[in-house]
């Protein structure tokens, strides 16, 4: 957890991130691409030698998507604070717990 001094200073986007072995993706809301491997990999989660996690940075490709998305964006965004997200299609971001997180790949 992030002071709020620095909180309102962060530069907020919306990371995926794609683990191996399972194959599974998880979006998530941070300042920071190391901060959201941290958050997507979870203690239970293996990765073993050879494997490879995947993750970028989906925040203007989204805003860019559609009108909807890209107000959808902007609220999450607003709200300046992490968090594991879903992306329905009629409601743009949703924010889930950690523990629906983990478990709705």
């Amino acid at each position: 957890m992030i002071p709020e001094r620095l909180r309102s200073s962060k530069k907020w986007q919306i990371y995926n991130i794609v683990l191996p072995s399972p194959a599974r993706h998880r979006y998530v809301v941070t300042h920071s691409l190391s901060r959201a491997l941290e958050m997507a990999i979870g203690k239970d989660d293996e990765i073993c030698n050879g494997e490879m996690a995947m993750i970028w940075n989906v925040t203007l490709s989204f805003m860019a998507h559609s009108k909807l998305y890209g107000y959808s964006v902007m609220s999450v965004l607003g709200e300046k604070r992490e968090g594991f997200l879903t992306l329905d299609p009629t409601d743009g971001w949703v924010r889930i717990t950690d523990e629906d997180s983990i478990h709705r790949d």
